[in-house]
């Protein structure tokens, strides 16, 4: 639990709402991004990520830029999709 004070109560509450809807916002069109580029590998390599990372952990790829940027991007919708959650997880309690 987070509990936040102000000198301007009335107006905290409102900003925080504010900025959360702008992180969301942000969040959603990263996680667009990044599953359009996913899509992207996937289409060029066909298969899907999951395969993708298990074959690449068996060692069954020679090293490539594509797969490095593949995995990056398959990182960073995971930890979007975890700060989405976070975020719609909050409520406000008065």
């Amino acid at each position: 639990m987070v509990e936040l004070t102000s000198k301007y109560p009335d107006t905290l509450r409102p900003l925080i709402e504010s900025m959360i809807a702008e992180r969301l916002r942000s969040i959603d069109k990263g996680i667009k991004i990044t599953q359009d580029r996913i899509q992207e590998f996937e289409e060029k390599y066909q298969m899907s990520t999951g395969e993708f990372l298990e074959r690449y952990s068996n060692d069954e790829f020679q090293h490539s830029f594509d797969f490095d940027e593949w995995i990056g991007e398959s990182g960073m919708l995971k930890g979007l999709l975890k700060d989405l959650n976070v975020l719609r997880g909050l409520e406000f309690v008065d």
